[in-house]
C-alpha cells in the first residue's frame, strides 16, 4: 500500500493537506534543516486544529 505524506509548518498548510486526503501529516520547519523542529506553540496549534483527523 502506498500513502501520501505531507510535511507542513502551519495550521493553514495542515488543513490544506487534510482537504487533499493525505495519509500522514509531518510537522517540520525545513528552513531549520532536514529535521527542523517547529516551536511548541505552533505544534500545539496544528495538533488542536487537526483534531485527530489524520495520523
Amino acid at each position: 500500500m502506498t500513502g501520501m505524506l505531507a510535511s507542513v509548518n502551519s495550521l493553514a498548510e495542515a488543513l490544506l493537506a487534510l482537504s487533499a486526503d493525505v495519509d500522514i501529516i509531518d510537522l517540520k520547519q525545513p528552513a531549520l534543516g532536514a529535521l527542523g523542529a517547529l516551536d511548541i506553540d505552533t505544534v500545539k496549534q496544528i495538533v488542536a486544529g487537526i483534531d485527530g483527523r489524520c495520523p
